[in-house]
């Protein structure tokens, strides 16, 4: 009896757990902020040069109504950090290790993996769209994000454009699927992505309220060159950044036009009733660079090192999905931008994740497995903990290093295996 009663115990126990288990989210807003320092949120409440952070009253309430992941690795730079989000892959596998691409280089995510958008909308059903910096290759327009997953795109290819202007060179980088937007012409970039994000959920739930959507939100800022409306620094950046401090207060207004951008996006969704079904996710693509203002204290290192504060960022997740008892907790749990693919197409959409390639008859490189693992676990279960022992952080295998003359590593390698790092 006392056996039999005990099993009884233990299944009441394992169902009261699944009961109470969130159901999963319906929509999922990625948000991928550019060069974002680690310290940069008011949340963080870290100094820098004797200066408080940016106010960022609405990236706060999300992250302390979430969970902040406080050991999320990325790249040390953009592109490689971007095409291992889009793909599950490191940048190593995904033959994106050697830099940044270059405008005009013939330089692409390979053609034969298929990305977080494709697997959603062409294996779920789900509505998916891209806004702002794509920096993943643009040699061809398979090579785009409209031939790569999203049903829709409005933003620029290269991996940085005026904000006002949006010329790259002698060149207008600004796309509206497949034509130039040319009605961006002297709009602010992070006024212009946010206002798309809001038109297109709009579109979408109006057309169909059952539809589930990823909006993958790719903000230009906070990455130079440093420009903000007047209005963004005006006031608090005044208040907490001394004048003599000019790049820090055009950060600090900059990552203020972020924050409200997230404001705007989070009003419209709670607008169209969809808020409560959808998880926001938030991450940096790399370190912030301190001599342009980006602060990411404690952390040793800025952008393009391998030390912590050039592939540990800024990161949380909020919102649906999450368990009651997890929000507003801190994570030490180990996870790297790759794990966002299988966390979501698998996790959470409750896809395959077969690794099958897409026809690409000129691609050289074969389809490797995925590099990333399934999280969901962290977010969802009380208890539940990283899938990782350990991370690669970087390895260059080639002398070609953009960075050389800055970091004197020609060739590069770092990885991190439990509570040990090695860098080379």
């Amino acid at each position: 009896m006392l056996i039999l009663a005990l099993a009884i115990l233990q299944v009441a126990a394992a169902t009261t757990t699944a009961a109470t288990a969130p159901a999963p989210p319906e929509h999922i807003v990625f948000l991928l902020i550019d060069d974002y320092g680690f310290g940069d949120a008011s949340y963080k409440r870290a100094m820098y040069n004797e200066t408080a952070p940016p106010p960022t009253p609405h990236i706060d309430e999300l992250a302390l109504n979430g969970i902040r992941l406080e050991s999320h690795y990325v790249n040390k730079l953009c592109s490689p950090s971007r095409t291992s989000l889009l793909s599950g892959r490191y940048a190593y596998t995904n033959g994106m290790d050697d830099g940044v691409i270059q405008d005009g280089e013939n330089v692409d995510l390979p053609l034969n993996l298929r990305t977080i958008g494709d697997r959603l909308s062409q294996d779920g059903g789900w509505m998916t769209s891209a806004y702002g910096k794509w920096d993943a290759g643009m040699t061809v327009w398979g090579s785009t994000p409209t031939c790569r997953g999203f049903d829709h795109f409005n933003g620029f290819y290269s991996a940085s454009s005026d904000y006002y202007s949006h010329m790259v060179g002698a060149g207008f980088d600004y796309h509206n699927n497949f034509e130039t937007d040319v009605g961006a012409d002297q709009v602010y970039t992070t006024h212009k992505v946010t206002r798309e994000v809001q038109n297109w959920i709009t579109q979408k739930v109006k057309e169909s309220k059952d539809a589930k959507t990823f909006a993958y939100v790719a903000h230009e800022a906070v990455h130079g060159p440093l420009e903000v409306p007047l209005s963004y620094v005006k006031g608090p950046c005044e208040k907490l950044i001394p004048a003599d401090r000019p790049s820090r207060r055009i950060y600090c207004g900059m990552v203020r036009a972020v924050d409200e951008s997230v404001a705007n996006i989070t009003r419209t969704y709670k607008e169209l009733g969809i808020f409560d079904r959808t998880l926001f996710i938030l991450t940096g693509d790399n370190g912030g660079i301190p001599i342009v203002g980006g602060n990411n204290y404690p952390l040793r290192g800025t952008k393009a090192t391998t030390f912590e504060g050039g592939v540990r960022s800024i990161s949380f997740a909020s919102g649906a999905g999450i368990h009651p008892d997890l929000r507003g907790t801190i994570s030490h749990e180990l996870m790297h931008v790759t794990d966002w693919l299988p966390t979501i197409v698998e996790g959470i959409a409750g896809l395959s994740l077969d690794t099958t390639g897409r026809p690409c008859p000129t691609c050289t490189r074969r389809v490797a497995p995925l590099d990333g693992v399934n999280q969901w676990d962290m977010f969802n279960q009380v208890g539940g903990t990283s899938r990782r022992t350990e991370v690669l952080l970087d390895l260059q295998s080639t002398a070609k290093n953009m960075y050389a003359s800055e970091t004197l590593i020609p060739g590069s390698g770092a990885i991190r295996v439990g509570r040990w790092k090695l860098l080379h």
